[in-house]
């Protein structure tokens, strides 16, 4: 999605400005207070925004991938949001968003767009990306592992976790990649009438209705489980980034320090997943 980024500044106080041809996962190395937090967030905000004051930065500017009709089509498919009853949409406009944020767009303009996209940033960024951009600090990634509301089942989910409840399918994918690092099962317990907390089970819930169930063996069988806040750092960290990145789908995603509380071999899958999950999804 992302294909090129400018910087302020050479490799050294001589060189030429830096231009990074990204490839699906990039990663900036350096010492500490070196600026790598600094340009992820700045990454972030022009991800969100499309554009930015240049002052006290050092990002200069963001070149994104030109796509087609068909990637616009999918793009569209995947932000779609139903209309409430107060909605009033104009004749050719649809609604797309996430969690907490919507907008109404023209449905033709909007695949478009993906033609060249640097065309204009601004809406790109605003229309698009702005919903599909994912920043993931120390302290962020670890407050994912706190339980969410489950919402009203019926209305679209509000949070990454009540999605997740909701698609079997990307539930067992967390549940694959969590019982390949800890060879522990991850479920999502609703016991907890209104509220949905991550669990680590010793057995593998046997149906999707003993792990999403309110009866009495699905109340048993959760009562077994592992709160994940009761677990280490570095379980929770590992957890929360994958929860994330699986649920939310990023299609730009900036990790600052993945490592932070992750045992080496822990590192490695973290960036395994990550790595094949970009690779698949450009």
């Amino acid at each position: 999605m992302i294909s090129k980024i400018g910087l302020k500044f050479g490799a050294t106080p001589e060189s030429d400005n830096l231009e990074i041809t990204t490839t699906p996962v990039t990663v900036f190395v350096g010492p500490n207070n070196s600026g790598k937090s600094k340009l992820l967030r700045e990454i972030f905000n022009f991800c969100k925004e499309g554009q930015h004051n240049t002052q006290n930065q050092i990002l200069v500017d963001i070149e994104f991938k030109d796509e087609n009709h068909e990637f616009g089509k999918r793009a569209l498919a995947h932000l779609i949001k139903k209309p409430t009853p107060q909605d009033t949409i104009t004749p050719g406009n649809v609604i797309v968003g996430d969690f907490s944020d919507r907008i109404q767009v023209n449905e033709e303009r909007f695949i478009n767009m993906f033609d060249n996209p640097n065309e204009n940033k601004y809406e790109f960024c605003r229309n698009f990306l702005r919903y599909n951009s994912l920043f993931l600090n120390g302290q962020s990634r670890m407050d994912l592992i706190n339980s969410q509301p489950a919402g009203n089942l019926q209305d679209p989910p509000q949070n990454s976790l009540s999605l997740l409840f909701r698609d079997d399918e990307r539930r067992k994918q967390v549940r694959r990649i969590i019982y390949d690092a800890f060879k522990r099962y991850f479920v999502i317990d609703p016991t907890n009438l209104g509220m949905l907390n991550m669990k680590f089970s010793d057995i593998e819930p046997e149906d999707d209705m003993l792990e999403r169930g309110i009866h009495k063996e699905a109340v048993e069988f959760h009562s077994k489980g592992d709160d994940l806040t009761n677990l280490s750092d570095g379980v929770k960290a590992f957890t929360g980034i994958i929860t994330q990145v699986i649920a939310g789908d990023p299609m730009a995603l900036m990790i600052d320090e993945p490592e932070a509380f992750l045992h080496p071999s822990l590192s490695f899958k973290l960036g395994k997943e990550i790595s094949l999950s970009a690779a698949n999804t450009n």
